[in-house]
């Protein structure tokens, strides 16, 4: 396990002049978790790398990917190994990790409840058969 410093734990890390998701002192290792969105993802935005999304105007997902291509480089000029992961790739093994844990999972494998086996000997509707008068006997229909 490696002891990062991150945001959740104290203060946010720097590195090389630029706020970081955590920063390994012992290792000098600096992971780096590229929002698709917010940082211009070349896999998301293929065809509208020059169009600018509505949230904000003056800003394209390719100058957004520049900076974040500039970034990284600041990262490791001072000798740090930056390691970096967009964030539709982390979402993919997630994605296949859960899967397999629902496919093992003892009570989520099971099949449904049948509602047959309920108590009350498997009594599953609340309406009564239709009643047949005799005579000159009536119903009464609330």
């Amino acid at each position: 396990q490696i002891d990062t410093t991150h945001s959740g734990k104290q203060k946010e890390a720097r590195v090389g002049g630029a706020k970081v998701d955590g920063h390994c002192p012992k290792t000098n290792e600096v992971p780096e978790l590229h929002g698709c969105h917010h940082h211009g993802c070349p896999k998301r935005f293929k065809h509208t790398r020059n169009a600018s999304p509505p949230d904000s105007p003056p800003e394209t997902p390719e100058h957004r990917y520049e900076a974040t291509v500039a970034k990284s480089c600041r990262l490791t000029e001072p000798g740090h190994a930056a390691i970096e992961m967009w964030e539709c790739d982390s979402k993919r093994p997630m994605t296949e990790e859960m899967f397999n844990h629902t496919e093992t999972h003892h009570t989520i494998a099971s099949s449904p409840p049948n509602p047959r086996d309920a108590p009350h000997g498997g009594r599953t509707g609340n309406a009564k058969s239709p009643h047949t008068t005799k005579g000159d006997e009536q119903t009464k229909h609330a």
